[in-house]
């Protein structure tokens, strides 16, 4: 069994590997470390977080060669209740803020948050 890789983000919100769990456990303790982006959606109650996870959930793919990168990063909405409604992951911090990005526009849409160009408000 392979052994467990730990992560946390350089000051330019790389991905680094740190070899041990206390190093990593003192810097994930640190949310606004983690935070990535979050949002609440109007009134609706529905809020999109995105954090860095620090930990590899990428668990259908086995490392080959170089370029293998770990998805460390999650995007996830919940509704007014905290029903989970939604989860994107990613590799990287940019790949997570335009995922973020991304979600938010969809379920404001779904929500009907977002004017038309027309003016009009979508259901």
């Amino acid at each position: 069994m392979e052994k467990m890789k730990y992560y946390i983000l350089d000051e330019e919100h790389r991905v680094v590997e740190v070899e041990d769990m206390t190093t990593w456990g003192e810097w994930f303790n640190r949310i606004e470390a983690r935070r990535v982006s979050y949002t609440k959606l109007g009134k609706t109650g529905y809020v999109v977080s995105t954090v860095f996870l620090g930990l590899d959930h990428n668990f259908l793919v086995t490392e080959t060669g170089g370029n293998y990168q770990p998805i460390v990063f999650e995007t996830m909405v919940f509704d007014k209740d905290r029903n989970e409604m939604g989860c994107f992951r990613y590799t990287t911090w940019i790949e997570a803020i335009q995922g973020h990005e991304t979600v938010v526009e969809q379920f404001a849409q779904k929500l009907g948050l977002v004017e038309t160009s027309t003016g009009e408000t979508l259901n």
